[in-house]
């Protein structure tokens, strides 16, 4: 439906269209899109729209690719920019995102869509209080866009502010009833206020959908083992185990856990070994980035503060002044 595209095309990877390669409407987009482009070299708004497709089915290359010739055809298209800013991101190359970003206006922007974006870089950076800020003034903006609503929820999530984040997640669903992401960090929520069963249904469900899901795998497992079942939880820890590609304090959890359900079971038959637990923390890589602590962990009762109301305390809400190195790359992009 035109909504569901709006909410897309605003979106980052949390509002990412599962199955996009195999939808067939999506197929005659692009090949509109592109004839269109054949016939008119200058059409920047179908380079964007081939450029947003692109990265949402996962090939940002693909997406700058395209979003480049946009910007080559008209260099002052902010569209592309966005997009530019978008696979930045996605590559964690944070100096470049906030290149583009401060071109669109950064925090001082009217739009949601940059907001957002500036708040993804604000997270990546382990500025979670001023991440809080974008997400708000974004929604201020514009109340329905799902992806920035996705991201404060998970940001409530992350500092155990339960209640706010589940009505993040219910108000996404009562929009995109369907949203595979927004069902699962609900049912993280309702698990933590006691709805375990019906949390464990609604994860199940998802890993179906999505059986590599990392998320889904460590929060199902969690959910089982304090249920007691601990022969599912065992089976999707080590599956979680197995797919992660970095040590972090998920996988150190998942460790101890699969070592606590070893203690717990009484027959042989179904223990996990010692052997078996070593193997699986020995192929996780030692990752420093992955492992560190959190650089700027939130107040509990921080991100319900007003931004005003922050101001007030004497906090400044202006962006952190530019490095040299990302003065440098502004210069050169201009």
């Amino acid at each position: 439906s035109k909504n569901e595209v709006v909410f897309v095309t605003t979106s980052d990877n949390r509002t990412a269209v599962r199955g996009l390669e195999r939808d067939r409407g999506v197929s005659d987009a692009r090949q509109s899109l592109a004839a269109k482009v054949k016939s008119d070299a200058s059409d920047g708004r179908s380079m964007n729209d081939l450029a947003r497709l692109a990265l949402l089915s996962g090939k940002p290359a693909e997406a700058e690719a395209w979003a480049k010739r946009a910007l080559r055809a008209n260099t002052r298209d902010e569209e592309s920019r966005k997009i530019l800013a978008m696979v930045a991101l996605h590559r964690q190359q944070y100096d470049l995102a906030e290149v583009f970003l401060n071109g669109l206006g950064g925090f001082q922007s009217e739009d949601a869509a940059v907001l957002n974006l500036v708040g993804q870089l604000r997270l990546g950076r382990g500025n979670n209080l001023m991440a809080a800020e974008a997400f708000k003034r974004a929604l201020e903006l514009n109340p329905n866009d799902v992806a920035t609503r996705m991201n404060l929820g998970v940001l409530y999530l992350k500092n155990r502010q339960y209640n706010q984040a589940g009505t993040q997640f219910e108000r996404v669903l009562s929009v995109m009833p369907n949203h595979l992401d927004a069902k699962v960090h609900l049912a993280i929520v309702d698990g933590q206020r006691g709805k375990v069963e019906r949390a464990m249904e609604v994860m199940e469900a998802a890993l179906s959908e999505n059986p590599d899901s990392e998320l889904i795998l460590f929060n199902l497992a969690h959910m089982e083992r304090n249920a007691g079942k601990l022969e599912p939880a065992k089976k999707h820890f080590k599956r979680f185990l197995q797919l992660a590609k970095a040590r972090s304090d998920e996988t150190e959890q998942a460790l101890a856990m699969l070592d606590d359900i070893q203690r717990q079971q009484s027959s042989d038959g179904t223990r996990v070994s010692d052997n078996e637990i070593l193997t699986l923390a020995a192929k996780i890589k030692a990752s420093p980035a992955a492992s560190r602590a959190e650089p700027n962990e939130l107040p509990i009762e921080a991100l319900d503060e007003k931004p005003a109301t922050r101001m007030e305390k004497g906090k400044k809400s202006s962006p952190a002044p530019e490095s040299n190195e990302v003065s440098e790359l502004e210069r050169a992009l201009q």
